[in-house]
């Protein structure tokens, strides 16, 4: 039985190379694609020649009809994305549709409490507007990112 993971962020550098692993690494995953851009997407995806298990669906995580869209028949739900007043309504969304788990990139300092500065905070804030929602939820939080 096949799941579909819905990838935000997907021609960024950390979502572009979660498509390439997850589709090498399982045969029963299709890989759905969410880009304001999919003929960039597709044309930097062209190379893995995965045929009906990498999908498409143009939006932006600010329009919420297409995002629902792309939404349907998830499983599971990337999220790179840093409207911090707006994660919670994603994650909210991605429950209504039945998404099962949500995975987001986060920062290793977040905390809604901290003292360490505001980007901190609003990472913090996200993640209990995620919390809050009731969806099953893991957040990632990378030390940092290299080039």
């Amino acid at each position: 039985m096949s799941q579909t993971i819905l990838v935000t962020g997907a021609t960024g550098k950390v979502g572009g190379r979660l498509v390439h692993e997850l589709l090498a690494r399982s045969k029963d995953v299709v890989v759905r694609v969410y880009a304001r851009d999919t003929d960039k997407a597709a044309k930097s995806f062209a190379s893995l020649h995965a045929g009906s298990r990498l999908q498409y669906s143009k939006g932006t995580l600010e329009d919420t009809p297409a995002f629902k869209a792309a939404l349907t028949g998830a499983d599971r739900l990337f999220l790179v994305y840093n409207d911090f007043d707006r994660v919670g309504t994603i994650a909210h969304l991605a429950k209504e549709a039945g998404v099962k788990h949500l995975v987001r990139i986060s920062c290793i300092l977040a905390s809604a409490t901290t003292d360490a500065g505001t980007p901190f905070q609003n990472h913090g804030k996200a993640e209990a507007a995620i919390a809050a929602t009731g969806i099953p939820f893991t957040i990632l939080r990378p030390h940092d990112f290299m080039e």
